[in-house]
């Protein structure tokens, strides 16, 4: 079988937990989305189906409880098969799992001024850090895509938003420097026309 050379990823960040409404950080904890959160992915999710006009051949999720869910409105919004793939998790916190931003900032003053100013390097106690984790994800993605079996691939990936902006990032979308923002945005949808093999570009071409 010839592999895809092109493909249409759209990359969703999932929809919001009560954790996000906090600002505590979720990393792979078992944390389920909002009545409200899932609402307004599948508003967008049905605008988005009309504007595109797109139907999917494969849906790849992680295996958090909320991302699971949001998988599911976007096959019934897309079609596509969904496939859970635990390499898709989204970054692990280590330590810092849970934590109150704030109070995380008060307590590790120097190493969370790192992690906000410099977020693809810094590595949380006993977790990994957004770059490796997003390497991890990017290569998942590019080895399910290969097995697909259309000529243009059309695969919706949908991930936590911390994994969905450090996807973003891994793969030249956006700069290191916006991450912080994009994290912040669950329940967003963005629409990348990628050659297969610029899925996992050299280390050294990630923007900083």
């Amino acid at each position: 079988m010839t592999k895809p050379r092109d493909v249409t990823i759209v990359l969703i960040s999932s929809a919001g937990t009560g954790w996000d409404e906090t600002g505590r950080l979720v990393g792979q904890a078992t944390v389920t989305a909002t009545d409200a959160a899932l609402t307004l992915l599948h508003d967008r999710l049905r605008d988005a189906a009309g504007t595109l006009e797109l139907r999917l051949d494969l849906v790849l999720a992680g295996p958090e409880d909320s991302t699971k869910a949001s998988a599911a409105l976007v096959a019934e919004a897309f079609g596509g098969k969904t496939r859970v793939l635990d390499a898709m998790a989204n970054v692990d916190l280590g330590l810092w799992e849970g934590a109150l931003r704030d109070e995380l900032e008060g307590r590790c003053p120097s190493i969370y001024k790192a992690w906000r100013d410099q977020p693809a390097s810094v590595r949380p106690p006993e977790g990994e850090s957004l770059a490796d984790a997003a390497e991890r994800a990017a290569d998942t993605i590019r080895r399910a895509i290969e097995k697909c079996r259309a000529e243009h691939p059309r695969v919706a990936v949908v991930v936590r938003s911390m994994l969905a902006a450090a996807l973003a990032a891994r793969w030249g979308e956006e700069p290191w420097s916006a991450y912080w923002t994009l994290a912040g945005q669950t329940g967003e949808i963005r629409v990348i026309e990628r050659s297969l093999v610029s899925l996992t570009p050299d280390p050294a071409s990630v923007p900083a």
